[in-house]
């Protein structure tokens, strides 16, 4: 309880708090979900019995294709200056 009393009412940690906080983009997280979801299918298809795995592999080829079709994000500024 001290400890909270001591850093939280201290007028100067507020002062910042947003200094640290980037842009939101909820857009981007949504798709890293996606992307860590389908990486753990491709894990379980791949403990599953031969059979089931050609199922998954088809849907996973297809998914990579349709990924081909969004834009990437260019990251390096220094291309625009």
């Amino acid at each position: 309880s001290d400890f909270i009393k001591c850093n939280y009412s201290r007028s100067d940690a507020w002062i910042t708090w947003e200094d640290n906080f980037s842009i939101d983009k909820p857009l981007n997280s949504f798709v890293e979900i996606i992307n860590v979801g389908l990486k753990g299918y491709i894990v379980l298809a791949r403990s599953l019995p031969k059979k089931f795995t050609k199922h998954f592999y088809k849907v996973n080829k297809c998914i990579r294709t349709i990924k081909t079709f969004f834009p990437k994000n260019i990251h390096d500024d220094s291309i625009w200056q």
